[in-house]
């Protein structure tokens, strides 16, 4: 979920600047808006674009926030989405330093929204303690949800600023990605373990973009509360196990299993989005510029090619090359996928999902968008890099694409 003002958003939850919820929440990015691309003369290429360098109507990213990642059935289970995106939105301000009062505007991805009733956005704010005056909407766009509340929240600033078509489940459409590009099923399990390995190295790092969650109802009346504090998927991964699983939607000859999948999960993310101005306004932190976002789509069953779509475009809205970008996020529903865009884009495999990914983290439907924008993140930090960009695909053939830049602190506060 996201939470906007015409100036800044503020307040941020499962998935993009605004809640995106648990295993039934997302939210998402959106295209490119007019002034993405004025600043585009960005510099050097080593080191980060300083704050003082910002434009009153650069989109900024002032915080990120994330439960972990539950398993199904798992610690999480028990707490609804709209738990789970208040939690994200209410940190993701905390950490931004935002007040509550300066939120204008909350933007939420949720998915699978069966038994939560009425307006989930407009739930989760109010959990976190966001005014009732504050204006909610739940974005559906299934799994690029929380990437397409960000962008949808970044033109609202700048506006502000300036007066199921296949009948076949979408695993089969992996399986029709793997034999149209060559992917092996041992080239998807090396995948997979290797998202495993990256994710469990990563770890310690992975803990600046969580919050923890208090579990209800573990060890009865007056037991010490318990908090779920880290991805619940971590270690357990068997790679034995892992490669002699047999294939779960093609039997007879098919690649795409279980193990090369991404998981079931329950998980809420959250940015706030602000303005270059808003954000000197208010003096909070800002860990990012937005420079470049779109959307794409193409036939339904090749959704898993649809983020290959988008990059270019946005990277052009961006005003930025390929070879401008130092690290890469693109959602991992399935191996196949990571490993097709890679091959159509022609990146170099340690430049994406450094961190790991939804085949070993898994990929809650409606927070995804969001989490992979924090993932990219914190991998941007770690590895020293400066651009990067994150691609999610969803269902229908669609896929949505942002390019950002990290923003460090003006030379005098160096």
């Amino acid at each position: 979920m996201h939470a906007v003002t015409r100036r800044a958003a503020a307040a941020a939850a499962a998935a993009a600047a605004a809640a995106a919820a648990a295993r039934r929440a997302g939210a998402s990015a959106a295209p490119g808006a007019r002034g993405m691309a004025d600043r585009s003369s960005l510099g050097p290429r080593d080191g980060m674009a300083d704050r003082s360098s910002l434009g009153p109507r650069d989109v900024c990213i002032a915080s990120c926030a994330r439960t972990p990642m539950g398993a199904f059935l798992g610690a999480l289970a028990p707490l609804s989405a709209t738990d789970l995106g208040a939690l994200a939105i209410k940190a993701a301000l905390e950490r931004a330093g935002v007040s509550p009062a300066h939120v204008d505007e909350v933007l939420m991805g949720n998915v699978c929204s069966a038994n939560l009733g009425q307006a989930p956005a407009s739930q989760a704010a109010r959990k976190a303690g966001l005014p009732d005056s504050v204006p909610c909407t739940t974005v559906n766009k299934v799994c690029a949800s929380g990437m397409k509340a960000v962008t949808l929240a970044a033109q609202t600033i700048l506006a502000g600023l300036w007066d199921p078509s296949t009948d076949a489940h979408m695993g089969s459409c992996a399986e029709l990605a793997a034999e149209a590009f060559g992917v092996t099923r041992a080239a998807m399990d090396d995948h997979a373990v290797a998202a495993h390995e990256r994710a469990a190295a990563a770890a310690e790092l992975a803990r600046a973009e969580i919050v923890a969650v208090p579990l209800p109802g573990r060890g009865g009346a007056g037991a010490v509360q318990q908090l779920l504090e880290a991805d619940e998927g971590l270690g357990r991964l068997d790679s034995d196990k892992l490669r002699r699983l047999a294939p779960y939607f093609k039997r007879d000859g098919g690649a795409v299993t279980a193990g090369n999948s991404s998981p079931l999960t329950d998980g809420a993310c959250a940015l706030v989005l602000v303005s270059g101005a808003r954000a000197a306004e208010l003096g909070c932190p800002v860990l990012a510029v937005l420079r470049g976002y779109a959307d794409a789509n193409q036939a339904p069953e090749w959704f898993t090619t649809a983020p290959a779509a988008a990059v270019p475009k946005a990277l052009a809205r961006a005003g930025l090359a390929q070879g401008d970008v130092d690290f890469w996020e693109i959602n991992q529903a399935f191996s196949v996928v990571d490993l097709v865009n890679q091959q159509l884009l022609g990146l170099a495999p340690e430049r994406v999902n450094a961190h790991g990914g939804a085949v070993a983290l898994g990929h809650p439907l409606g927070a995804s968008g969001a989490v992979i924008i924090g993932r990219l993140l914190t991998v941007l930090r770690a590895q020293g890099g400066r651009r990067g960009v994150a691609a999610i695909c969803n269902g229908g053939g669609g896929a949505s694409a942002v390019v950002l830049e990290l923003v460090g602190p003006p030379p005098s506060a160096l």
